[in-house]
């Protein structure tokens, strides 16, 4: 006894509470008692006692016997019965449910322990019980071999799902049939009736085997080759309680010894054969050894020449192991740091007793991936270092190194960067050179424009045409100078003066620039037709310009029709540029000047009156352009128009 828990259903109060104290006296846990069978089934199923005691009598819609029945059938709990008096037929009804146990009031404390005890014990032994044969049958069903059980007369009582497969009965078909009604065999090369093992072993009471080639006919007519044996079923005293008959198809096996069979007979007829050709093998084998052998010299004469390669390469190639040491070193090695004589690289390259705190070279050993990296070596010099992972054919690490001398490159790029230096100051002196030179000549001319206005005006009675015409032709130098002077100004700014870079659509500047050139537009009676255009990042202001400078260059370069200009965007979806089209019908030009009109100062019609300008407007574009890490280019035939395309990154790299 260990504190089990019990649960009371009685509906007198007072015994209820006698009942109770008695048994916390005993050493039980006991919990609320119930009054009714309902509120029983209720209890025991929230509390899951060990035990019930439950009077047969109760008071509401279901007694104490309807009560336990419930109360087994849904939790396996045992019942004892409590009662002073039942008719014959509620007794009857107690029986069937199977109690534990049945106490008459009045009782005394000790038949009530007594009766407890022997039924939890009871109780617990009917449980491992029903466990084992669980198991057991569970056991019986999964095994691979057909299994019948029967009882000490033949009669059948347990078939497992591989019997039932092989014999074509289920087992509530036969149980309780004499296992010789359906368990039919014969000889298979008599056809005989073959005695039935389990009467042999009721009969004699000990393990029984069948012949050989007997073949079960099971339920629908079909035979099976089985192999089979029957054991007698005895209790612990030794009297027969049945027999256990095991039996397997053995149909798989009977192939595969009649395999077998065969394979013997082709065995000794192939060793036969195979005697006859081994000499033929041996000489093929002695052939094939000859080849190897001058392979093998073959491989060793390239392994000579790669030898003799590494050893005449002008870079170093060393193999070094995981522990340092170095087993290979080609001559440019040892020629530059000597002979390692087994000592490991940081010793006879460093002179150190340890490893080195960083080695680049064995980082290689833990991504397993090459590796380039600078070295300079004890002799001073720089190295551009190779380092490879890689396994010997006896399966060992090893890394390559090879070592490029770098110190001639390394002494050019730093001279290299020095030009580069004084090249960039040279530019910007020669930009601030160009601004001021530009800003200083400005007031000059306008000085030279203002006064040669001026005498005109003055003395404009008293100058004859012919001097009213040199006057007029100073006062146009002087404009066109200054224009010139501004054009160089805004060239100079478009490297040394630079606005950041913003995000925003081309038609707003395309939209400005036409603007800036309304009384242009006017003049000339041009046209314009600004179609969709992108989003881009660049510097807006110079956007401006740039479409400013090609819608000038498209009206001043017209043809005797009416000028039009045709903005529009002709890029494609994957590519990874822009491209803006300004289309004009104007005089156009041959392809073969393209590289001319993009460079400063450059006309293709000189100082012709009919097409004003100084040859910078191209050259600004194509600047602009450049800057953006884009190009400008033209397409064009004389009398025909043009096209400028410019191409704009949609992604900058920087």
């Amino acid at each position: 006894m260990s504190g089990e828990n019990v649960l009371i259903v009685e509906d007198e109060g007072i015994e209820a509470l006698d009942l109770q104290h008695r048994l916390v006296s005993l050493g039980y846990t006991v919990s609320d008692p119930a009054c009714t069978g309902e509120e029983a089934v209720v209890m025991a199923g929230e509390i899951r006692p060990d035990l019930v005691l439950m009077d047969i009598m109760l008071a509401g819609e279901i007694d104490g016997v309807v009560a336990a029945e419930k109360i087994q059938t849904q939790l396996d709990i045992p019942i004892i019965y409590l009662s002073a008096y039942a008719d014959e037929a509620t007794l009857q009804r107690a029986k069937i449910t199977e109690p534990y146990g049945y106490i008459v009031k009045p009782f005394r404390e000790r038949e009530l322990r007594i009766t407890i005890d022997m039924a939890l014990y009871k109780h617990k032994m009917e449980r491992r019980l029903k466990e084992n044969e669980k198991w057991l049958a569970t056991t019986l069903r999964s095994i691979g071999d057909a299994v019948i059980a029967t009882d000490k007369n033949g009669m059948i009582t347990f078939m497992n799902p591989v019997a039932e497969t092989l014999m074509g009965w289920k087992l509530e078909e036969i149980l309780k049939r004499k296992l010789t009604e359906v368990f039919k065999i014969v000889n298979r090369n008599t056809r005989e009736p073959v005695e039935n093992p389990v009467e042999r072993v009721l009969l004699e009471g000990k393990v029984v085997g069948l012949a050989n080639h007997t073949v079960l006919i099971n339920r629908n007519e079909k035979e099976v080759p089985i192999d089979d044996s029957a054991a007698p079923i005895k209790d612990d005293k030794g009297n027969l309680l049945g027999v256990v008959l095991v039996f397997r198809d053995v149909t798989e096996r009977e192939k595969t010894e009649e395999a077998l069979l065969k394979a013997r007979d082709q065995l000794e007829m192939r060793v036969q054969e195979r005697t006859a050709e081994l000499a033929k093998i041996n000489a093929e084998l002695q052939v094939e050894i000859d080849e190897r052998m001058r392979a093998e010299k073959a491989v060793e004469s390239e392994r000579q020449r790669l030898y003799h390669v590494l050893e005449t390469l002008p870079v170093y190639v060393v193999l070094m192991t995981p522990d340092h040491h170095v087993p290979f070193a080609n001559r440019f090695f040892r020629e530059r740091f000597g002979e390692s004589h087994g000592m490991r690289c940081f010793e006879y390259l460093f002179g150190r007793t340890e490893p080195c705190e960083v080695c680049e070279t064995f980082t290689v050993l833990k991504t397993n991936a090459p590796h380039n990296w600078e070295w300079t070596g004890p002799d001073g010099r720089n190295y551009d270092i190779f380092d490879f992972p890689f396994t010997e054919t006896d399966g060992s690490l090893r890394i390559m190194e090879m070592g490029i001398d770098i110190s001639e490159r390394k002494k050019a790029e730093k001279q290299s960067r020095s030009y580069m230096e004084k090249l960039e100051q040279s530019n910007r002196d020669l930009q601030d050179f160009a601004y001021v030179a530009c800003h200083d000549l400005q007031e000059p001319a306008r000085k030279i424009q203002t006064f040669a206005g001026m005498l005109s005006m003055m003395h404009q009675e008293r100058v004859d045409d012919k001097a009213r015409d040199y006057l007029e032709r100073i006062r146009g130098s002087a404009e066109r100078m200054q224009d010139l002077v501004l054009d160089l100004l805004k060239y100079s700014r478009l490297i040394s003066d630079p606005a950041p870079f913003t995000l925003f659509n081309l038609k707003a500047p395309a939209e400005d620039a036409v603007t800036d050139l309304g009384m242009l537009f006017e003049e000339t009676g041009g046209g314009i037709e600004i179609g969709k255009l992108p989003d881009v990042k660049a510097d807006k202001v110079q956007m401006r310009q740039l479409f400013q400078n090609l819608f000038a260059n498209s009206l001043r370069y017209r043809s005797e029709q009416q000028p039009f200009i045709r903005v529009y965007d002709q890029s494609s979806g994957s590519g990874k540029f822009w491209e803006i089209h300004v289309k004009d019908n104007g005089v156009g030009f041959d392809e073969c000047y393209m590289d001319k009109i993009f460079k400063p100062f450059q006309r293709l019609y000189g100082k012709c009156a009919r097409y004003p300008g100084n040859g910078m407007g191209l050259a600004i574009c194509r600047r602009i352009v450049e800057r953006h890490e884009g190009s400008i280019t033209a397409k064009s035939k004389p009398g025909q128009g043009s096209t400028f395309i410019v191409k704009l990154p949609k992604k900058r790299k920087s």
